[in-house]
This record gives C-alpha cells, structure tokens and sequence, in this order.
C-alpha cells in the first residue's frame, strides 16, 4: 500500500480533484447519503465495503461503486463505473465503461457514502441524474471555482408567474453539528384568492438537509409593518427615521450611505480590509439619535446583507487549501462534535455583526445581527430600552468588507409586541419537479425532527397554502426554518504545494491573513461572476 501513499503528489491530486467535480456533478449523485474519507492504508489486503463509494485512481479516473465492493488480495472485485476526463479546457467531456476488477494499489483515495442519519452506510444512490442542463457551468467551476454561485437553500413566491426571488435560509449551518434556526421575512403579499405558493431551490453545488420549513402568518395594525430581531422574536415597528450621525472606525462621515434605503450602501474596502494580514481586525459603524422627552424603548431597524468575503474564506481558506483532504475535514465538521463546536467559537468572531450600546460611560455587548447571505438584503431589528437617557448611542462591529450596510433607522415608542398575533399556516400541498404531490415530504419537514427534506443541485419542491385574508389588519409572512448545508468539493480548488498555507482551525492569524491577500486579488473577479453560476433549476 505504500505505493499509493506515495503518489499523492499535486499531479495526481489536481488530476482527481478535477475529475471529482465532473462525475460528482454529471453523473455521481447520491441522494440522502454524506461524503467521508476512507483509509486505505489501514485497511490491508483483504476488507468488504458496503455502501456507495468512488474510487480515486493514480491516472486521474474515477471508479463509482453504487453498492459497494470487495477487496481480494489487493483487487477490487465489484461492479463499477469508470469515469475519464479529457482534460482539454474548452472541449472536455466524460468516457465511461463498465469494470468488474481493479488493482488497489492503484487507487490513491476513497470515498463513502453515508447515510444522513449516520447510522448504516446505504447505496441509494443512480446515475445520470444532472446530465446536460449543468455541464457548461460544472466545467466553468473547474476553471474558477471560487466564482461558482454557492448558497444554502433560495426561497421564490410569484406573482403573475414571474418567480420572485425572496430570501436564503440557516446561511450559516454548514455542516451537521452547525444546524440552526433561521427567521426570514417574505415581500410578497398574500393574494386575494388565498392561495400561497412558495418554491425552495438548490441553485448551488451543495447538498441541502432541511429539517424545518413553516411559513408563519403574522397579523399586526394596518400602517405599521413587523421584522425579524436579534432576539429571536418579531419587532412590530410603525415608522422610523435615519440616525442622526453616523461614522466609522476612520473617522469618516457615512451617514449619506446608511440614511436610505436604496442600495447605495456602506461597505468598508480595501484599506480596512488589508489589516487581517497583521491579525484580527474590526470595522465599526458608530451612530447616534436623541431620544425624546419620555422616551422608554427604542426599535433599531438595520438593512445589510454579506459581501462575498465570508465566501472567500469558506471557498479558499477552509475547503480549497485542503485539496482532497477537504472531504476529510467536512466528515469532520458533520460527525465531531467537539471540533465543530471550536470551528463554531472561532468563527462566530469573524461572522455576523456584534451590537453594542453605550451606557453610564462604557460600551456594553448586546446580541448579534445573524449572517444575512450574499444573495437577499436582511432587515433585522433590535430594541433597546432607553428610560432616563438624553442620547441613543451605539455601533455595529464587524470583519471589514463583510457587509453592505444599506440603512439604519430607529424609532421610539411605537406598538408593542402586544399588538402582534402569529400563527402556523397549515400546508397545503407540496410538489416535486415531477409535478406530482409528494405526502412524504410533509412530515419531514413540519417539525425540527433530524428527519430532512434533502435536495441535491437543480432540485426544487413547491410549496402550497391557504391563507385566509383579512381586511382588518396587516398580514405578513415568515419562514421559520432549520437546517444545514455540505459543499460539493470543487476541482482543482488549489494546488497541493506542501510549502503553502493549508487550513489550520487554530491559526488564526494565518487564516485572516489568506482571506485579506485571497480578496485582494479575487473581490473584482468574483463579484462580477459570481451570480452568473446558479446551477439552473431541472424542469419536469
């Protein structure tokens, strides 16, 4: 087995890698099942696997083994597939035959696997399931996979069928030991006839795990309009006002960017962005607002959203720079469960954007505004309570350049939550892309159950409701969700050149550092091409 260990040089990895995103894409799905890495060199010469599996192999093809194999004095005895690459940039396309018998010392890595509830390793997978539709875009993410589009699930409504892109849900829920909830708030209101339609697409190279889907029905006084907030609850909020002041860490005077909502947005550049190379760096929006006479409680209204910055440190920093390993590292996040809760504590410093208020003379934490995504501008609220106080002030702090502030605004008074009622819609219908009403998918997403709804790239389901309308209030909609995410392993993401930085939780300073220099050098590149790469949505 030695002789396989050795040749895990960059050759060979680039190689596989590159034939990993193509047959993973083009003809390799497993529905419900999770990658993980296998080792070869403990498992000596003679061993059964019994689950779906690839085989990685030292020319760079690939070896599917939809139910397994046996391995017999260093041979591979089962029914495969073998994928080739031809490797030309502009004309690359698959050969595949049949196998039955393969040298084991000529595979360098394989892959498992396994079923979402990790509990028995399944084959339940087929082949052939994306096909055409993607393949010019699998072979644009060989080229620049940091550009490919990557986001977790993307929520649509219609109206006068014209699809509305409408939210991105649980952002942040990477892996399996990271699932969280997530609230977000539809535009789109209810129609007169009642009836609801809301559709949940994978548009990335992911594989989406939704353990929870409601759509929360919240009636509230006509005129006044209700928002998520960094407490977890809904903020009912009639009007507000821009701050007064705002600055940031500069210095400078950004009021003009923040006082309006209307895309013309504060973001932090370059400058501030340069300082991670020295190590951990903040940007901070510092604003202010006089309170009026008998003031009591103050309602923020904040409207931001993610640059592509957290992108480029979950693309390249994290996943890219461990090549191959990079399935290891995933299996990791999904299954240990102390090292995703250090991975957790470590990035909760780089994410969302720490509120803060300044009281009696010092600066006082309050709960975070969450992760927004790249895709949809959040609005998020927080109230504050101000009895006795002349003067609101307060600031957001967050990692330069990884938010677009778009608008803050505050109001004092106001309704209380007390003017607020929520509900649960019952669903009515939910559809696959067949067309066809699929019962099953009810329970596996009607309650937080670690039984999933799980979609894999182009896939869709439609969701249908009845609302009842009424006149004498407002109504406005929620989804409460729950879930996580796996990123597909991209090819050729870095090459593997043993002197280079390769991902270490625990070096924090390298890996801010990676970010600074990799955005630098990427933001113009990704930002143009980005969203040009959703995977497109496969059609009945």
């Amino acid at each position: 087995m030695q002789q396989g260990a050795d040749m895990k040089t960059f050759k060979y990895t680039y190689f596989i890698l590159t034939v990993y995103i193509i047959c993973s894409v083009s003809a390799c799905s497993y529905n419900n099942l999770q990658p993980s890495e296998f080792d070869i060199e403990s498992a000596g010469s003679n061993f059964v696997i019994e689950t779906a599996s690839k085989c990685h192999a030292i020319d760079g093809s690939v070896i599917v083994y939809k139910s397994g194999f046996s391995v017999i004095n260093n041979t591979i005895m089962g029914e495969g597939e073998r994928f080739f690459f031809n490797g030309k940039e502009n004309n690359s396309f698959i050969n595949r035959f049949m196998i039955s018998s393969f040298p084991l010392d000529s595979i360098v890595a394989i892959t498992l696997y396994e079923d979402y509830t990790g509990t028995r390793l399944i084959a339940n997978g087929s082949l052939g399931a994306f096909g055409f539709a993607i393949g010019g875009i699998t072979i644009y993410c060989i080229a620049c996979p940091k550009c490919c589009f990557g986001s977790c699930p993307t929520v649509y409504t219609s109206e006068n069928n014209i699809s509305l892109l409408e939210t991105e849900l649980f952002s942040s829920s990477i892996s399996r030991m990271l699932e969280d909830n997530d609230l977000d708030k539809l535009n789109q209101k209810v129609p007169d006839d009642g009836i609801y339609k809301l559709k949940i697409t994978n548009e990335a190279l992911e594989t989406h795990y939704i353990d929870k889907f409601n759509l929360i029905a919240a009636e509230h006084p006509s005129g006044t309009k209700v928002y998520p907030n960094i407490s977890k609850g809904l903020t009912i909020i009639n009007r507000t006002v821009p701050v007064e002041t705002a600055v940031n860490s500069e210095g400078e005077d950004i009021l003009k960017e923040v006082a309006y909502e209307d895309t013309i947005s504060y973001r932090s550049g370059m400058t501030m962005v340069n300082k991670l190379k020295n190590g951990p760096a903040y940007d901070r929006i510092e604003f202010t607002s006089a309170i009026p006479e008998n003031g009591s409680n103050a309602k923020l209204l904040v409207r931001y959203r993610n640059t592509l910055l957290s992108t480029i440190l979950f693309y390249d920093v994290v996943l890219g720079s461990q090549g191959i390993r990079a399935v290891e590292w995933i299996d990791k996040m999904n299954n240990n469960e102390t090292y995703a809760a250090d991975f957790k504590m470590i990035y909760d410093n780089f994410s969302g954007m720490q509120f803060e208020i300044f009281v009696n003379g010092e600066w006082v934490e309050a709960e975070k505004f969450p992760d927004a995504g790249p895709i949809c501008w959040k609005q998020t609220a927080a109230e504050i309570p101000v009895s006795g106080m002349k003067e609101l002030k307060c600031r957001i702090k967050f990692i330069p350049d990884n938010f677009m502030i778009d608008y803050i605004g505050i109001e004092y008074g106001g309704y209380d939550e007390c003017s607020l009622k929520t509900d649960t819609v019952r669903l009515s219908e939910i559809k696959s892309l067949s067309g066809k009403s699929t019962d099953n998918a009810f329970g596996l997403i009607q309650n937080s159950d670690k039984q999933y709804l799980i979609t894999n790239p182009g896939d869709s389901y439609t969701l249908i409701y009845k609302i009842k309308k009424t006149a004498e209030s407002e109504q406005t909609l929620f989804i409460s969700s729950r879930g996580y995410y796996n990123e597909w392993i991209r090819g050729s993401w870095i090459k593997n050149d043993p002197s280079a930085h390769i991902f270490n939780l625990y070096n924090i300073n390298g890996n801010l550092r990676l970010v600074a220099e990799s955005w630098e050098s990427n933001k113009t590149l990704i930002e143009s091409e980005f969203f040009n790469t959703r995977i497109p949505v496969k059609e009945k």
